[in-house]
C-alpha cells in the first residue's frame, strides 16, 4: 500500500492524516507479543495499519492522506545491544518505502536520584529483579530520555491544521502529554476532526473524552498488518527483516 491517488475531479472526500509516537507504539507491539506468545509483530506496515483503521472505523469518504512516523534512535544502547540502531533504521527504511515520513528526535542524557524501594536491583549471574523495601537509601544514576518528540507531533497538529493540509487528524499514542495539544487544536480549529487511535493495551479515558471519537488497536490488527520478510524500494534496493523480528 502506499499514498493515495489524486482526488477526482467532482469527488469529495475527508482526508485523514496520522501522526504516530513511534515508542508508545513500539511499547505496545511487545506488549502483543507478550499476549500471543510465538507470534513476532515488530515488522509492522504502518501504512496499511492506518488504511485499515481508516477504511474499518471512520467510514465511507474518508481516505487516508499522509503517514507521519516519530521516533530516535537508541544510540546509547549500542553497547549493550550492538544491532539495536541497525534494526531500527531498517525498520524506518521500510516504512519509507510505503509513503511514511519518518521523523527523528533524540535521547538526552539525565541524572535520576530515587531510594532503592523506588528502583530494582539485579544480583548476576541470576536473571531476576528484586524490589529492596529501603526507602532511607538513595541512590543515582545516569539515564536517557527521549526529547522533543511530543513537541514536534504538537507543532505538526498545528500546521497541518492551520494550513488546511487535511480534514482529520488521527493521534495513534497513549501518551498523555498530547492532552495539551488536543486541547489547543480544537478550539482553533472547530471545523476539523481530531481522532484517537490507542494503540494495544494504551487505552487512556482522559485523552478519549479529549476527541470526537477514538478507536482501540488489537493485538490481532498488528499480526495482519505485517511486512513481508523482504521489502523492496523504488531504487531496487532489498530490505531484509531482522531475524529476531
Amino acid at each position: 500500500l502506499g499514498p493515495p491517488r489524486p482526488r477526482p475531479r467532482g469527488f469529495c472526500f475527508m482526508r485523514v492524516t496520522f501522526l504516530v509516537y513511534g515508542f508508545n507504539l513500539y511499547h505496545s507491539v511487545k506488549a502483543a507479543e507478550k499476549s500471543a506468545p510465538g507470534k513476532r509483530l515488530r515488522w509492522l506496515n504502518l501504512w496499511g495499519l492506518c488504511d485499515t483503521i481508516v477504511r474499518s472505523s471512520l467510514g465511507h469518504g474518508y481516505v487516508l492522506d499522509s503517514v507521519h512516523y516519530y521516533s530516535a534512535l537508541a544510540q546509547h544502547l549500542e553497547s549493550r545491544k550492538p544491532d539495536v540502531v541497525r534494526r531500527h533504521r531498517t525498520f524506518l527504511a521500510a516504512l519509507e518505502t510505503t509513503g511514511v515520513s519518518v521523523n527523528l528526535a533524540k535521547f538526552k542524557k539525565k541524572e535520576r536520584v530515587v531510594t532503592l524501594a523506588e528502583s530494582r536491583v539485579q544480583f548476576q549471574p541470576v536473571r531476576r529483579w528484586w524490589h529492596l523495601p529501603l526507602r532511607s537509601i538513595r541512590v543515582s544514576f545516569k539515564t536517557h530520555e527521549e526529547k522533543e518528540t511530543d513537541v514536534a507531533i504538537a507543532c505538526k497538529l498545528f500546521e497541518m491544521l492551520h494550513h488546511g493540509q487535511c480534514d482529520v487528524v488521527v493521534l495513534l499514542t497513549g501518551d498523555t502529554d498530547i492532552a495539551p495539544a488536543i486541547r489547543t487544536g480544537r478550539s482553533l480549529h472547530p471545523s476539523h476532526e481530531i481522532v484517537m487511535a490507542f494503540p494495544f493495551q494504551r487505552y487512556n479515558q482522559e485523552l478519549a473524552k479529549l476527541v470526537t471519537r477514538s478507536v482501540k488497536l488489537s493485538a490481532q490488527l498488528y499480526a495482519s498488518h505485517q511486512f513481508p520478510a523482504t521489502v523492496v524500494t523504488a531504487r531496487g534496493k532489498v530490505i531484509t527483516k531482522p531475524p529476531s523480528w
